[in-house]
């Protein structure tokens, strides 16, 4: 049902899943286009404080980091800001200009985890990611979350209901395993758009709302026969709740597993 990490034959390089990807740059290049126009999610960040802030509360695959400045030491000074006060474990790889080969020691140093010389070959970096998150995602344990008969893999980011995968988004998975987190809990609109979107101030909430009825298309939690339902909330947003019927022989299994 799950794929087995230690039996993946996929090779490092080759295309995967989409992956969930924190930019930081303070300047608009062809980066941000060709990691979306490749599927994946990318969230972009101008300044360190707001990277911090957010890899403190947002899991994110990788973690690049656009350095525009050439003196290495705000190349240091930057990565060690961002690794003394982030308490995020994501891998970073930086892009930066590489005057020497003290430039990549001085950046790993630092704690970066990967380096790539600019200007940035599009090919190379996109290949970069897919083997950095291959490399990394090697050493950590295969999370499964199970709210049976919901089955959230998270290292592949797939849904299973009663062993068949569903077809989702990166950004309905996202949100139905946040849902699935807080179950039973009212969860605001305003929090799923920080949480899911990025987003700390916007007003017009309906794109929550359209994200909700599809997960609720997806996962039949609009069916009056299921004994689970994502009911809104007046004015405020959604909880996601289970209620089994009197005849339902069902019984709530929602637990946390660690799959080496």
């Amino acid at each position: 049902m799950t794929r087995n990490t230690e039996t993946d034959t996929t090779h490092p390089c080759s295309p995967e899943i989409a992956l969930r990807l924190a930019l930081f740059s303070n300047q608009d290049t062809e980066i941000k286009h060709w990691l979306k126009e490749a599927g994946h999610e990318c969230q972009t960040f101008t300044n360190c404080q707001q990277l911090q802030r957010w890899c403190n509360s947002v899991t994110y695959d990788i973690v690049l980091m656009d350095i525009t400045e050439r003196d290495d030491e705000y190349c240091k000074a930057a990565l060690k800001a961002f690794r003394i006060s982030a308490s995020s474990d994501s891998p970073v790889l930086v892009l930066a200009v590489c005057k020497s080969e003290s430039s990549i020691v001085n950046a790993i140093e630092a704690g970066a985890t990967d380096f790539l010389a600019k200007p940035v070959n599009r090919l190379e970096l996109l290949a970069r990611l897919r083997c950095l998150v291959h490399k990394t995602s090697r050493n950590k344990v295969t999370s499964i979350e199970d709210y049976s008969p919901y089955v959230f893999d998270i290292a592949s980011r797939q849904l299973y209901i009663d062993g068949k995968l569903v077809e989702l988004t990166m950004r309905e998975f996202n949100l139905a395993l946040y849902l699935f987190q807080h179950l039973g809990k009212i969860v605001l609109r305003k929090e799923m758009l920080a949480n899911i979107w990025g987003i700390a101030n916007e007003i017009d909430t309906r794109r929550v709302d359209t994200y909700i009825s599809r997960i609720r298309t997806k996962l039949g939690l609009n069916e009056e026969t299921s004994d689970w339902r994502i009911n809104s909330i007046y004015q405020k947003g959604y909880i996601l709740e289970y209620r089994p019927g009197d005849n339902s022989t069902k019984h709530l299994n929602a637990r946390r597993l660690s799959v080496s």
